[in-house]
This record gives structure tokens, sequence and C-alpha cells, in this order.
């Protein structure tokens, strides 16, 4: 009777008794409750009520190892001391814990072994751990209402045994998919992108994955969360959805002070536009055009469909055309074939085509080698992923990104009949070609409003005979922020990325940021390599008319001093509609 309204106090302690005096809390054994888990220096507690406090996790601590008879016999308060004369008691097992009316399939899945159980003490947080285990494989088959329960227990003093059972009260199915709210979107893609679809079995790890799976689209926003109805075996999911601002058009000015090739004074432009599911069904489509360098332009053009016909499989179209002024000009076509892992994850299988031509030969007619730039053709066959976590796309705070991909394929030197043919007796026409890229980005929140992002960038082109039209173009607020834009010309290339940001709103942030590398340019005549080095500050600030971005970089290349005077601002506008 002692211990009861011993325990009735641990657990709602007298408001009388309450006050902030701090005291020295000594725990002391009785006799036959030895055990290495109480502790045998005192420690402080902050007052009375943070002694009942402490005790009652102490308890609860030895009843999760076995103790399950523990317990306070008495508690005697002298000034600034306690005394607390704690009963461990026995330490109970399992004589058998029985698995038999469970399937063993079931089991298997929760990991859970029959001999980890018996002899073993009784812990209340490893039972708690195996039920648990037990009812997420029943809720992800379509059992969202199982409990568990023991049966037949048996006591010989503190050797327990008993029979575990599971009640699956009744399977589950999809129904329908509701979509509430303003969002223009199609049920059968929502039901692709979360991965529950109608007349599946109900699977909670599914479900509970629904706003994520939703926020990772950056077109749909949740109005308030979803909700679930059960009836008679089945399962309707409401959704609440709005349409969010995810078309963008962004437009960079760069200016370029005493550009070598000119100078003067060079301002370049990067304008893009970018439409997010026009047609409803998760699609985009995206143009961008840039002038970076004197007399050169590029085009970029891609579209992408998801979940054709109601599958997992999508596809993807990209073309760019790039010209550099007078020396040459190329098109990319590339074809892609996305087998989607629930939501905008994927894995990809592509065709990557590439011609390049000379523009003009002039002074090439007594050449007795091939020029750095030639005219190539590539047909490249690979594979990819695409994965990110990202918990807001547009200004993260914490999460992964990562884009990786691998071609291999057949190249083709074409001859130019305004060039001599002996230039081409020391080359291969036709050759085997690798070419592979992979990014990483990651994010981690810092406390506060501060982030950190780290960054990685990789590039490889394998052949014995590259040419400078071919290769990775590096540089620019894009990759290398604090060198001239697509300046670099690399066969090989690692970049990494390090930014300390300041958040103060959900899409403005200040920042600090260094960017850094080594890359290797390998032509046929020709090596060349540096580890170039860029850093500097930048904001990014949300206004009603769009979010408007100020880069400040500096820039090191070879042995070169870093030069004020060729600082590189970038001054950017994106508006999302």
């Amino acid at each position: 009777m002692t211990r009861f309204i011993l325990h009735i106090l641990l657990l709602f302690a007298a408001p009388g008794m309450i006050c902030s005096q701090h005291y020295l809390l000594q725990v002391h054994p009785t006799a036959g409750g030895k055990t290495k888990l109480l502790p045998d220096s005192p420690r402080e507690t902050a007052d009375s009520m943070g002694t009942y406090l402490a005790l009652k996790v102490m308890l609860q601590e030895l009843r999760g190892e076995g103790y399950l008879a523990a317990s306070v016999d008495s508690l005697v308060f002298d000034t600034l001391h306690v005394s607390a004369y704690v009963f461990a008691g026995p330490r109970f097992e399992w004589g058998s814990l029985s698995f038999d009316s469970i399937d063993r399939k079931v089991l298997r899945r929760a990991g859970i072994r029959e001999r980890s159980f018996s002899g073993k003490p009784v812990k209340s947080r490893k039972l708690a751990s195996a039920q648990e285990r037990i009812l997420r494989v029943h809720e992800n088959n379509g059992y969202p209402f199982a409990s568990t329960y023991i049966s037949q227990i048996q006591m010989d003093g503190p050797v327990i045994s008993g029979n575990l059972h599971v009640k699956d009260n009744g399977q589950f199915l999809i129904d329908t998919f509701h979509i509430k709210g303003e969002a223009r979107i199609a049920p059968a893609y929502l039901e692709k992108l979360t991965a529950v679809e109608t007349g599946d079995v109900y699977r909670e790890d599914r479900i509970r994955n629904i706003s994520n799976r939703i926020r990772e689209t950056t077109f749909l926003e949740e109005i308030r969360p979803y909700e679930l109805e059960y009836f008679g075996g089945k399962v309707d999911v409401y959704t609440y959805l709005k349409k969010a601002r995810a078309n963008q058009f962004n437009g960079i000015v760069g200016i370029l002070p005493n550009n070598e090739q000119t100078g003067k004074l060079l301002v370049t432009g990067d304008l893009h536009l970018s439409l997010v599911n026009p047609f409803g069904k998760g699609e985009r489509f995206y143009i961008a055009w840039r002038s970076l360098q004197p007399l050169s332009q590029e085009l970029d053009m891609s579209i992408s469909w998801p979940y054709l016909f109601g599958s997992s499989i999508g596809i993807g179209v990209d073309f760019a055309l790039f010209k550099q002024d007078t020396s040459f000009f190329s098109v990319n076509p590339v074809l892609d074939l996305k087998f989607f892992m629930g939501g905008t994850n994927y894995f990809h299988a592509f065709f990557d085509y590439f011609n390049s031509s000379l523009i003009s030969t002039w002074g090439l007619e007594n050449a007795v080698v091939l020029p750095p730039n030639a005219d190539v053709t590539s047909s490249l066959y690979g594979l990819g992923i695409q994965f990110n976590n990202l918990d807001y796309y547009f200004n993260p705070r914490q999460g992964w990104d990562i884009r990786s991909r691998l071609g291999i394929g057949s190249k083709k030197v074409r001859r130019n009949p305004a060039l001599p043919e002996q230039v081409y007796e020391s080359v291969r026409e036709t050759s085997t070609q690798m070419k592979g890229t992979a990014e990483v980005r990651f994010f981690q929140s810092l406390g506060g409003r501060f982030t950190l992002h780290l960054g990685s960038r990789t590039g490889y082109i394998r052949n014995d005979d590259l040419f400078a039209n071919e290769l990775f173009r590096l540089g620019g607020i894009r990759t290398l922020r604090g060198v001239d834009e697509h300046s670099i010309f690399a066969s090989f290339y690692s970049l990494g990325t390090l930014e300390t940001r300041f958040l103060f709103e959900q899409n403005s942030s200040v920042f600090l940021f260094v960017d850094g590398g080594y890359y290797e340019q390998s032509l046929a005549d020709d090596f060349e390599a540096d580890y170039p080095l860029g850093f500097g500050a930048g904001i990014n600030m949300q206004t009603r008319a769009g979010i408007f971005s100020l880069n400040y970089a500096l820039g090191k290349q070879f042995d070169n001093p870093i030069n004020v005077g060729n600082a590189k601002i970038h001054i950017g506008y994106i508006n999302r509609f």
C-alpha cells in the first residue's frame, strides 16, 4: 500500500510541495534491490517537481529493462538533500514469446526472430518496437486498423510466457482520389505522383507521403492537409489543392569590364521562360536564349511529359543550338525515356546526338594539322538518374538534389572540303566516345534563418581525338561565379561550391559563396589544366514584381592575381506566375 501511495505522489505532486529550491537527489537501493541501472552519484534537480519527475523517468527506465516491479519505497526531504530508497526487484525474463499465429512473411518483413525474445529480459521498448513493426507491415498492405495483443500469459516467478497475436480488422482498398480546390490537375497524374492509385490496397507509407509528393511538384500547393474517409472496406482520399506560381520568366544581365576579346565593356544576356503544367498533366516547357560572349549565341528548348497514358513512363526532348562567334555552330538534340519512381524522381535512358560544323575556314586552306575546332558528329546512348528531397525547391533550407548521367557511343570526324586532305591522316574518323556528368547539391539548416549549401559538379568526356567545340563550357553565374561566361572549355572538370545563406523571407536571402575546383582541356595536340577560383556575395530580394538578384564576384585563373577591376556583377530577375 505504501508503494502505491508513493507512485501516486510521483505522478501527481501536490501544488503546495512545488517550489523553486534546488535539491541534491541521492538514490539508495533497498535490500535485494541493487542493480547497475541505479545511479551511484547524486544529481541536482531544479525543485521538488523536478525531483519527482527524475524519479518517474528512472522507474520507467528500470521497467523498460525488465525490472517490472521497480518502485520507490520511501522519499526523505532534508533541507537541500533528498534521499530516495528504491526497490528494483527481480529482472523478469521471457520463458517464451510465441509468434506462431503470425504469418512468417510478415515476421520476415518486420525483421523479427522469435529467438531474440526467448530467455531474454522483458524489455518493454523491445516488445513495443516489435509490435510496431508488425503493425507497420499490416498498415502498408491494406490493414490500417490492425492491432496486436498477447494471450495465454503465464508467470513462473520472474519468468513470463505468452503468445503474440495480430487482429487485422479487415482489408481496405483505395476507392476514389478526390481533388478539391482551384488547381487544374488530372486525377490520373496525381495518383501516379503519390503512388496512391484507385483499386490498390491501402498503404500507410504512401498515404503519409502525399503532402511531400505534392510539394515536390513546385506547381501545386495544399490549401489544407489531405483527409481520409473509411467505409465498408474502402478508403476515399480528399486533397485540397491550389495552383502555385511555378511558371517562370527570368533574365540576367552581366557586366564584364575589360573583356579580353574586345577590350571594351561587354553586356551579356540570359533569358529564360519556363511553363509548368499548362494542360494539367504535369508537363513542362522550357526555352532559353543566351548571348554570353561577343558574336556568340545559344538557344535551349525542352519538353517533358511525365506519366504517359497513366503509366510510370515519361518522355523528354531537349534541343540545343550554339554558335561560337565565327568559329563553329553546334546542334544537340537529346531524347529521354523516363521511368518514374514515384513523385518527380526518375531513372532515364537517353539518346544524345551532337553535330558541330565549322563556320569559317578562312586561313585554313594550307593547314597541315586540324584546327582546335572540327566538323564532328557523335551519337551516344546512356542512363541517368534524377533525385531530390528538397523541402522547398526554389530556396531550400535542407535536403538533397542529385542528377547524374553517363552515355557511350560512336563519334565521327567529318571531312571538310575546304581543308587539305592531309590534315585528316593522323585522325581516326570513327571512334568510341564516352561522356558523363554528375551534380550534387546539399542543403542543411544551421538553425534560425541560416542555411549551408554544399555543391559539387563533375563532367568527363573520353576520346583520343577531342576538339574544342565538343567540350564542356564552364564559367559564369550558373557554374563558376567570378569567371567569364562559358570562357573555359574542359574535357574534365570537378567544381565545388560552399555557400552560406541568410533567409529573411521564403524567396529572399543574402549569401556569401566560394566556387572553385579543377579542370583539364585535353585536345589532340594540346593540354591545359588549372584550378580556377571565384568568391563573392549576393542577394535575392522578392518583390511584388518578382525576384531581383545581385551577385558580385571576384575570380582567379592560372597564376594571375585577383583583379578587383575585373569583378563580375550579375543582375537577375525572376518573375513567377
